[in-house]
């Protein structure tokens, strides 16, 4: 019986760190794909700044 209840307690911990360990992937891939996206409006306007001087 005592078995059983260790297991179930280890399952919930991984469940649970999975969880975490999961939702710190999302934000991190989140935070990555902002940053990948903002630079590529800096590169965009930098470029259409450097065809409005070169006119």
């Amino acid at each position: 019986m005592s078995g059983k209840i260790e297991l179930v307690l280890i399952f919930e911990k991984v469940i649970f760190h999975v969880l975490v360990y999961w939702q710190m992937l999302v934000r991190w891939n989140d935070g990555v794909s902002m940053h990948i996206r903002a630079l590529q409006t800096a590169a965009n306007t930098f470029k259409s700044q450097d065809r409005s001087r070169n006119k």
